[in-house]
């Protein structure tokens, strides 16, 4: 068995709260603990889930990935004995509320209001259900509560003059298990679960984490041996060598999480791996250095998304190009998209959708790209017809010649979007400094070819894709 151990945290904590919908584009939640689960999966082998941390959303969070069928074991499950496994919802109107208290929905989430004061505020995942609340005395925060998707509280934060000073963990009944304070650190076993530790106190979240990893890793006995491929994250780094000691242990270092001046000459954690995969060459080299011991057992592998597989580009007369803009402040992609339109004046099944990476949320809507856009058509003499909304009543004039819509935009703030966009174009042009990580993932794992302005290593020049530091004219790479 191969038992997979993620580093999905969030701060210094071993706590992953729930994503917000307003708030899913933040980040990306794809990483190399996803990649690997799926490849061993769809190779057949028997896989585990070692989850570490607290994730209230965590079924969500798998469903999300296409990985939901793993087999999950969670430390936090058994610290806070929690036997509840299937989906489950807690609205906030479960809640007893004060009859005097308004509720008012905006776009981000509801509030509740005691005449002027405001008393909570309740926020939402990216399914629409209940995921956490807040509580307000004069306008400042003195308690939240996050929302579990099995539907209990899962664990609730106490705050001081607005900031978090002491954390409770809940079981599924809603019985205190443990206390964190969150200043010292110290975690404090409840009256309620008395017993049911080593201790009645730990110096940190972690030695009790590695408590109930090390019962779990023994219980397991020598009928199915297991192999620990685990993320490499300085927050559970050595209490997983501690409680893994004896087990076959593998790392994985991944660049959107680990840089390479946070591996230390002679890391223990690597040094005590049988095989350390990065996921590129500088991380690889890094590795050796710091470990020379290791220098065989260190392997390079680009991460692909294996929910993406290709699209149906090929099958379609059109040639739709996909053009992705991070940074709406960089005057530079004005003028590529200048290169673009006129090449389009040329070739009349060429289509345009111009994509706002999540650099562009908040900033950019719909309406003001298209008014750019305009202006750029507009010096140039040119005049695409833009995408016009579906909703509504059409009514067609038969007098009138059906104008072709050549030009869309569309808001790729999250991967779901990005896959999305990945079933119907034939080519993804991103000539930022920095071009976006899982745009390059997406696009070779739907084995799309991509224009980039500077070198990938997801993207080689005239193989699968175009390199616009060899070739500065963009009209020529599309052409090619």
């Amino acid at each position: 068995m191969y038992s997979f151990i993620p580093a999905w945290y969030s701060g210094r904590g071993m706590v992953r709260p729930a994503s917000f919908w307003a708030s899913y584009s933040d980040g990306m939640e794809f990483d190399d603990t996803v990649n690997q689960l799926r490849i061993f999966s769809m190779a057949g082998e028997e896989t585990e889930l070692l989850l570490l941390g607290c994730v209230p959303d965590l079924r969500h969070f798998l469903h999300r990935q296409g990985i939901e069928d793993t087999s999950v074991w969670s430390a936090f499950d058994v610290i806070q004995n929690i036997r509840l496994h299937a989906p489950g919802l807690l609205s906030y109107r479960d809640f007893h509320w004060s009859k005097e208290i308004e509720w008012f929905n905006t776009p981000f989430m509801t509030a509740g209001f005691v005449g002027d004061e405001l008393l909570v505020k309740v926020y939402y995942g990216i399914g629409g259900h209940t995921v956490r609340l807040e509580w307000f005395d004069n306008n400042v925060i003195f308690r939240s509560s996050e929302i579990d998707d099995r539907g209990f509280i899962s664990y609730r934060t106490h705050y001081e003059n607005g900031q978090a000073v002491r954390r409770v963990y809940f079981s599924d009944r809603f019985e205190p298990r443990i206390t964190e304070d969150l200043i010292t650190g110290r975690v404090d076993v409840c009256p309620e679960a008395a017993g049911c530790f080593a201790s009645e106190s730990y110096p940190g979240i972690g030695d009790l984490v590695e408590e109930v990893l090390r019962s779990h890793l023994q219980s397991g006995g020598d009928d199915n041996p297991r192999e620990i491929i685990a993320a490499y994250d300085e927050r559970h780094n050595s209490l997983v060598l501690r409680a893994a000691n004896g087990v076959r242990l593998s790392s994985s270092v991944f660049s959107q999480r680990n840089h390479a001046e946070s591996i230390p000459q002679g890391d223990p954690f690597t040094a005590s791996s049988a095989a350390v995969v990065t996921d590129t060459e500088d991380l690889a080299e890094k590795v050796r250095s710091v470990c020379p011991e290791k220098a065989d057992a260190v392997m390079d592998i680009s991460p692909y998304d294996a929910r993406l597989s290709p699209g149906a580009s090929g099958n379609i007369r059109e040639l739709k190009l996909l053009f992705f803009v991070n940074d709406w402040g960089d005057l530079s992609w004005r003028n590529r998209i200048e290169e673009i339109l006129r090449f389009m004046c040329t070739s009349p099944n060429t289509m345009l959708t111009l994509g706002l990476g999540r650099g562009c949320a908040g900033m950019v809507d719909s309406q003001m790209a298209q008014r750019e856009l305009s202006a750029i058509m507009e010096r140039l003499g040119i005049d695409f017809a833009f995408e016009q909304p579906k909703n509504g009543v059409v009514i067609e004039n038969e007098d009138e010649p059906e104008v072709q819509e050549r030009i869309f935009i569309r808001h790729c703030n999250g991967e779901m979007e990005i896959m999305e966009l990945m079933s119907d174009h034939r080519l993804v042009i991103d000539v930022s400094p920095e071009p976006d990580l899982y745009l390059q993932i997406a696009s070779v794992s739907a084995c799309i070819p991509m224009i980039l302005s500077s070198e990938s290593r997801y993207v080689s020049h005239r193989e699968n894709g175009w390199v616009l530091s060899s070739e500065k004219d963009l009209t020529g790479a599309l052409h090619y």
